[in-house]
């Protein structure tokens, strides 16, 4: 969906609309080889007219035009946009919450600070990765969930010692810490910076 502008995944801050909701489910119900050959045959306008007519996105001729924006904003127009139309915002932020859980990474601990970061995009380290130390095919980096991609990732990441995952229990135990921690440092600053 990045190589595309998707707005649900763009590295920019910027609101997703109604067309990235559209493309952005299309990408997702297809296999990467059927979407690049969809996406180059230039079928992709016709297919994205014809989902936008099927879920009622856009409204009838007597609603469209110069006279049509007038009849829309009368009772006419109201009517069927609840009747026919759906809450596209709350279809965008359920389709936002499901892109958000497939890219949700586990909270770790590095045990390495050593060694620098790479300035390549992170879906290209984790597609390196996953192919030269877990055995990840191609077909399978395109066609596996992106979550399976995240969990076998941090997973070979742990298993060599570089990272250690946090359960739930682990970093609740942390932020327990940091806010005793934080009164601890209050009660010191109160005293003056004195024992």
């Amino acid at each position: 969906m990045a190589r595309h502008g998707v707005g649900f995944v763009s590295e920019s801050k910027g609101d997703a609309s109604g067309k990235d909701l559209l493309i952005g489910v299309l990408i997702c119900s297809m296999r990467c080889d059927e979407w690049d050959e969809l996406s180059i045959s230039g079928k992709l306008p016709k297919i994205i007219a014809s989902w936008m007519r099927q879920i009622n996105a856009c409204p009838p001729w007597y609603l469209r035009g110069k006279y049509g924006r007038i009849l829309s904003s009368s009772w006419i127009g109201k009517r069927w946009r609840k009747r026919n139309s759906f809450d596209l915002l709350s279809k965008i932020q359920l389709f936002k919450q499901y892109v958000d859980a497939a890219q949700s990474i586990p909270k770790f601990i590095r045990k390495n600070e050593g060694g620098g970061f790479s300035v390549d995009h992170w879906s290209h380290n984790i597609e390196v990765c996953l192919r030269s130390e877990v055995g990840w095919t191609r077909e399978e980096i395109e066609e596996r969930p992106l979550s399976n991609a995240i969990a076998d990732y941090f997973k070979h990441l742990e298993n060599n010692g570089l990272i250690t995952i946090l359960t739930e229990g682990d970093f609740e135990q942390i932020k327990n810490n940091d806010a005793a921690l934080e009164r601890a440092m209050a009660e010191y600053m109160a005293k003056g910076g004195r024992n």
